[in-house]
């Protein structure tokens, strides 16, 4: 039971670190778009 706890803890804890990582990198990745459009 606590092998199986902690398996899907595992698994859920690296499905939101994938997620907040591809957050993050199309946050980034669309700010440095629109500074690189802003720049002359």
């Amino acid at each position: 039971m606590l092998n199986h706890f902690s398996r899907n803890t595992i698994l859920f804890v690296f499905m939101i670190g994938t997620f907040a990582i591809g957050m993050t990198e199309y946050v980034v990745t669309g700010l440095l778009t629109q500074f690189s459009e802003n720049l002359p």
